[in-house]
């Protein structure tokens, strides 16, 4: 980890991709272990280094970026790591005003890798298309990640919303930095299940 870590801090997408790319194609890392040891801490501990704070924020735009094009590239290996097909659909998304969305679509491939027809909404999804897709899809599965703490409330609403409305209630599981410190609320807002990684969810998944 230590070394990508150390290629994103500097800002070297060329190298960075080049890097994963080359580990991947020579088996000398597999997909999953890639995203759960070292894109996944590196995402998660995005910090400035710099002493001059006021181009913190560009800085970890730059980063964030980096990791988003070796998630996008990394994609045919993900495809290559599929289990047997469940015949499930899983909807992956962030809600309203949630704008960081890579930790979402890892997990979109990770419900893809284990089987799910998984469709990755993305960042910032309004409530009338969350209910939309979710009334016409009838997933199996529905996967919202949230990063930012006070985007739990707009959750919340999804999930009342949807447990009030649908005649088919998904599994609802919930995942990122907003549970970190207090991982108990998932439960308050009435989400089934709190994921941090692909073995957690692969033992979800496993039950439905």
């Amino acid at each position: 980890m230590e070394k990508l870590k150390k290629i994103i801090d500097n800002g070297n997408r060329e190298e960075a991709l080049n890097y994963v790319m080359n580990r991947l194609s020579n088996k000398e890392i597999n997909v999953i272990d890639l995203y759960e040891k070292e894109i996944l801490p590196v995402l998660r501990n995005l910090e400035c280094l710099l002493d001059d704070k006021n181009i913190c924020i560009w800085k970890e735009h730059v980063k964030s970026s980096i990791i988003r094009t070796i998630v996008e590239n990394a994609y045919p290996y993900v495809v290559k790591s599929i289990k047997n097909k469940k015949n499930k659909t899983a909807v992956i998304l962030c809600p309203k005003e949630e704008t960081y969305d890579i930790e979402a679509r890892i997990f979109a491939d990770y419900l893809y890798i284990l089987g799910f027809d998984a469709i990755f909404v993305g960042a910032d999804t309004p409530y009338e298309d969350f209910y939309n897709v979710v009334s016409v899809l009838s997933p199996e599965l529905v996967l919202i990640c949230i990063n930012n703490y006070y985007n739990i409330i707009s959750a919340n609403k999804m999930i009342d919303d949807m447990r009030d409305n649908l005649d088919k209630e998904p599994v609802v599981i919930v995942s990122g930095n907003a549970f970190i410190n207090k991982p108990e609320i998932y439960k308050t807002i009435q989400a089934d299940y709190l994921v941090n990684n692909y073995s957690e969810l692969e033992r979800v998944v496993d039950n439905i």
